[in-house]
Order: C-alpha cells, then sequence, then structure tokens
C-alpha cells in the first residue's frame, strides 16, 4: 500500500484498499474495508473473510455484502487472498486440504497471522474483537486457524466448510487437531451441498476427495465447548432454516441447516455474470454471521 494511510481514514468515507505483503517469500494480498469516520472511533472489531477455492478477496467482498454491513455496524473487514496463478484459481491450505496449496505445504496459518499483525500495525482494531469467517475451502481454513491459534479469535463461523477429509477410499482420514481451549462458532451449511456432502462422502465436484459430514464437525466442536444435552431448536424463513444451539457456561455452537441449498454462498448476491449461482431469498449468511459475533 503506498502512502502515509488509507484515503478513507482522512476523508470520512468508507473505502476498501488492497495491501501487499510478503510472507515465507511469496509475495501476498489481501484487502481492507473501513467504515467511514473509522480514524475517529477508537478500536474497532476486525473480521477476517476468507474466500473458497478458485474465488478471490475481491469476489468475496463482492459476493458477501460484508462491507456494506461492515458501514452499517461499524466494524473492519479483511478479505486475504490465498495462493493461485496470475491471481486466479487461488485456494488454501486448510491441513487436509485443498490442491497445490496443501501440496505444496503453504502456510496459511502463518500468513493469516502475518495479515493479522500488519492489519493492527495500520489501523485501529480491538484485539478482543477479531472473528474470522470463511466458505467452502476458506471455512476449513478458519477451522484450522482457530485451532491452531487458540484464544486468538472471539469468534469463528464455518461456511460450507468441513474439519476433515481424505483422498477416497485410500487416503488417511485427516482433520484438524483438537485446540486447547473452545470459542462461539457458528456453522452455515446447505443440506444439498454435493460438493462438501452434508452428510459426509465423496464429493460430487472433487471426485478424488470425501469428505467428514457436518455432524462430525459439530460433534467436534461440541467436545471442544464443552457443550452436552439435547440442542434448542427453531426454524426461520417459513421453515427454510433450521437453527440448532447448544450452550455451555461462556461458549456457544449453533448450526444452520438450510434446506433446498447446495454449495453456493447463502446470500441474497449473485456475483455478475455467474449463472450457475442464485440467490437465497429471506435469509443472508452475512447478517447470520455478524449478529452471532457480536455477542461476544
Amino acid at each position: 500500500m503506498s502512502g502515509s494511510g488509507p484515503a478513507g481514514l482522512a476523508s470520512g468515507k468508507s473505502e476498501t484498499i488492497k495491501v501487499d505483503i510478503r510472507e515465507m517469500g511469496f509475495r501476498r494480498s489481501y484487502r481492507v474495508h473501513l467504515p467511514a469516520g473509522s480514524a475517529g472511533q477508537g478500536k474497532l472489531p476486525l473480521l477476517v473473510m476468507l474466500h473458497g477455492a478458485f474465488e478471490t478477496a475481491k469476489s468475496m467482498e463482492r459476493l458477501t455484502g460484508f462491507s456494506d454491513l461492515a458501514d452499517r455496524e461499524n466494524f473492519i473487514v479483511v478479505y486475504p487472498n490465498g495462493i493461485g496463478l496470475f491471481g486466479f484459481l487461488q485456494h488454501w491450505n486448510a491441513g487436509h486440504c485443498c490442491g497445490k496449496a496443501q501440496k505444496d505445504g503453504i502456510d496459511d496459518v502463518a500468513f493469516l497471522e502475518t495479515v493479522l499483525d500488519d492489519v493492527r500495525s495500520r489501523f485501529s482494531v480491538d484485539p478482543n474483537r477479531i472473528y474470522m469467517a470463511g466458505h467452502s475451502n476458506g471455512g476449513m481454513l478458519a477451522c484450522l486457524y482457530a485451532a491452531e491459534k487458540p484464544g486468538r479469535l472471539a469468534g469463528l463461523a464455518v461456511v460450507s466448510g468441513a474439519i476433515g477429509s481424505r483422498e477416497v477410499e485410500k487416503g488417511v482420514w485427516q482433520q484438524i487437531a483438537r485446540p486447547s481451549f473452545g470459542l462461539p462458532v457458528l456453522v452455515i451449511h446447505g443440506f444439498n451441498d454435493q460438493t462438501i456432502p452434508y452428510s459426509g462422502g465423496p464429493s460430487r465436484n472433487h471426485k478424488s476427495r470425501e469428505f467428514v459430514s457436518v455432524a462430525n464437525t459439530v460433534d467436534f466442536w461440541k467436545s471442544v465447548n464443552q457443550c452436552r444435552g439435547e440442542a434448542a431448536k427453531h426454524s426461520l424463513c417459513n421453515g427454510r432454516v433450521l437453527v440448532e444451539q447448544w450452550m455451555t457456561g461462556d461458549h456457544r455452537l449453533v448450526l444452520h441447516t438450510i434446506y433446498d441449498w447446495a454449495h453456493d454462498w447463502p446470500g441474497t448476491r449473485v456475483p455478475p455474470g455467474d449463472k450457475n449461482s442464485r440467490a437465497l431469498e429471506n435469509y443472508d449468511a452475512a447478517d447470520a454471521i455478524w449478529v452471532f459475533f457480536r455477542a461476544f
């Protein structure tokens, strides 16, 4: 980033800026969105939003609408970029998945640490209100980060992700390690997801890999958070979204199951020119995630 600081801090206008950094010899980047007037408002909450495989920071900003939400709710959003080819086909090494980033052993947890340190050095961030969310491969990395850096996050949201996977019928199951203590976790998953199937098993789009089920992911975080007993349940959107919640002390685990929904980001926006995606009426994952996070 050139200059002495973001123009948005001086002008009082909201702005998204691309920042280039170097991590372990690689040129990496992230986008940061600052709400209007952030310079004079003290330490603000920070949300780190991780894109899915073959997506980009810019596309996730456009798709999720988190920057518009940040302007209304007054928080900072960071959109890191994964490893890719010429700015395309970007993905993450989430430990058990995926692609070249995993095969090459890219340390994306270290990259996220560098991003967080860089953001905190440039902007006024509340260290007790740092949250992380991710979609698909990005959700997997968010889980890995939360497991390897316990205590760094105030909340975690996983959209269409999984805590483990293996090569179909021949690989050893791999999953993230159990963190030393828990944190509030929100899991959002489409019941008809065939890329990371709700019930687990082989992926239709990545036929060489199979994933653990949403139930496995929920049970993992229930164990970490020491959640016991039956879930409290209610429905949203005329029964289309089933909400299940477990609570133990300060820890909370919530699952949103979206019926008649696959692997797309669950929201009201569709990327321009993307004929394969669709909008979800009356439910927006970004809103659901921020409502969950701002309680902690």
